[in-house]
């Protein structure tokens, strides 16, 4: 399976298993069954004026992702975070996304890491001003607190809201709380109180953390509790 096709323009190097290598040597072999299955887990990372930014936290959730699913690897933190400065350093990176895809094999050895740049999508700026619209799905992830590479319900959810309008499909529980989007975190703002649900329950991430953090720091207080889809007919 090649990789090489318009995400990878602009860019000449990625790493696997620490290895920089060219883009045209980016493949995946079709009997990799660990690959097809999705026994993988997956994080992405943003470069700003040549910066990645929270590179320790993204690689942190990377190996609790790989945890979770009972991936066995070989690599560190600190390795792990050598290999993408690496590629960021190679490909010249100033605006881009960095992807890492952690993909599982029979014993730790076999596993590979690959680390690649990635042009970045950015949100309509229009969306700031005006805000946007979600579709609501009834849905929870599977092992929620994981990033891992069963992404297709998220896909076609999401794909779906596009089709119909909308920025993104907001998943609801059984109950009608409101858990997170296909690929974005909820927060409700009462007052001066930054609400977003439980973290068992869904994706901690990285710009969730930050947010929070944030917004403590300027008076806000920040709650995690269940969040009712008030929408819902009862």
């Amino acid at each position: 399976m090649n990789w090489c096709y318009n995400i990878f323009v602009t860019f000449t190097h990625f790493s696997k298993n620490g290895e920089l290598l060219p883009i045209e040597d980016a493949v995946i072999s079709v009997r990799d069954l660990h690959f097809q299955y999705g026994f993988g887990v997956y994080e992405s990372l943003r470069v700003r004026n040549s910066i990645v930014y929270f590179i320790d936290m993204h690689v942190d959730r990377l190996l609790e992702s790989a945890r979770i699913i009972g991936l066995e690897h070989p690599y560190s933190q600190g390795q792990i975070i050598d290999f993408i400065k690496k590629v960021s350093e190679k490909n010249n990176l100033e605006s881009a996304n960095i992807k890492m895809l952690l993909i599982g094999g029979k014993t730790a050895e076999e596993s590979n890491l690959y680390i690649f740049p990635v042009l970045p999508l950015y949100p309509d700026r229009k969306l700031y001003k005006k805000g946007a619209t979600a579709q609501t799905v009834q849905f929870h992830r599977f092992l929620p607190n994981a990033k891992t590479l069963n992404m297709l319900p998220s896909y076609l959810f999401f794909t779906k809201a596009r089709k119909e309008g909308h920025y993104d499909a907001v998943f609801i529980d059984d109950d009608g709380n409101i858990l997170e989007g296909t690929r974005t975190n909820f927060f409700a703002i009462k007052d001066t109180t930054l609400i977003t649900p439980p973290k068992e329950f869904v994706l901690d991430g990285v710009i969730r953390q930050t947010l929070i953090a944030t917004a403590k720091k300027n008076g806000f207080t920040g709650k995690r509790e269940k969040i009712r889809n008030f929408s819902k007919k009862q």
